[in-house]
């Protein structure tokens, strides 16, 4: 007789397995979505792709910038310049990257409920998706939610990698079965709690871009929004780190014609991550609106 409880996971698994093949259909269903995620996620591709890549093949600009630092960095006057220069690179870096990962996320999620609750025949059109999900929304407000959202799911996963790497519970020179158990219980444990806030925090993004609400707003609505239905969101965080942190170790393991083939598949393959991340918990978000009108 099977176990009751392993019934129950089946099930939410089960129930994840099928959110993920609602969102594989929306491209179906309108292939201009394929379209405006290209024209999208290019920004995020060309960033991340920069910033990945090694110094020979960085753009000349990139490169020059490089080299006076350098220069700056063995003067012994230049030390404060040196400093401040990399300051002035790193600042708009930073910014331009949380910019157009904000942008890809913005227009996936907008175009993606679009998608999922028109009924009509004939699919809306690449400028119209492209204009209703740039100029339908407030983009300070959601954009405030995305920082904060990013910031916890950083810390709190830098908070996890340390307790794996540095294993506190491990007494140096001579680690003990029992810690070593212990170590691994204590992580498994706070990863499984860190996919799971990951999804509740995620959502709230959708919650903010979908809705009126922003920051703090959008967190509590997200909770609420997830009550009863948040093993769903939890298994699908579990499946997305898989891809987020394991691909590219899988893809280092390959042979490559050539070192900017790595680079160029890896890169795809995260914006990819990221575009499937938001398509699937668009579909998450109506999925608990129907459970939530369920609940007494």
């Amino acid at each position: 007789m099977e176990n009751p409880k392993f019934a129950e996971i089946k099930l939410w698994f089960l129930g994840t397995v099928g959110l993920i093949e609602s969102a594989m259909k929306i491209p179906f269903r309108n292939p201009n979505f394929i379209a405006l995620t290209l024209i999208t996620s290019f920004p995020l591709f060309c960033m991340r792709l920069i910033h990945e890549l090694p110094y020979n093949y960085q753009p000349s600009l990139i490169k020059e910038a490089i080299y006076q630092l350098r220069i700056l960095t063995h003067d012994g006057d230049g030390g404060n310049m040196s400093w401040a220069l990399n300051l002035t690179i790193q600042i708009p870096e930073v910014y331009l990257c949380v910019f157009v990962d904000f942008l890809s996320a913005l227009t996936t999620i907008y175009a993606a409920s679009i998608i999922c609750t028109s009924s009509e025949r004939s699919p809306m059109g690449l400028r119209n998706l492209l204009r209703n999900s740039i100029t339908k929304t407030r983009w300070h407000e959601r954009m405030f939610t995305f920082l904060s959202v990013s910031f916890l799911c950083s810390l709190s996963s830098s908070v996890v990698d340390y307790w794996l790497y540095a294993r506190p519970l491990l007494l140096p020179g001579c680690p003990t079965r029992l810690s070593r158990g212990l170590h691994l219980i204590v992580y498994g444990v706070a990863f499984a709690k860190w996919a799971e806030y990951s999804a509740w925090w995620n959502l709230s993004v959708v919650v903010s871009i979908l809705e009126e609400n922003r920051g703090i707003e959008a967190i509590s609505a997200s909770s609420k929004l997830t009550k009863g239905n948040r093993l769903r969101g939890l298994i699908w965080m579990l499946l997305y780190s898989v891809w987020r942190f394991k691909l590219p170790s899988l893809l280092a393991t390959w042979t490559f014609p050539h070192i900017l083939a790595y680079h160029y598949l890896d890169t795809s393959f995260v914006c990819l991550g990221k575009v499937i991340n938001w398509v699937v918990l668009t579909v998450y978000y109506y999925d608990c609106k129907t459970v939530t009108t369920r609940l007494p």
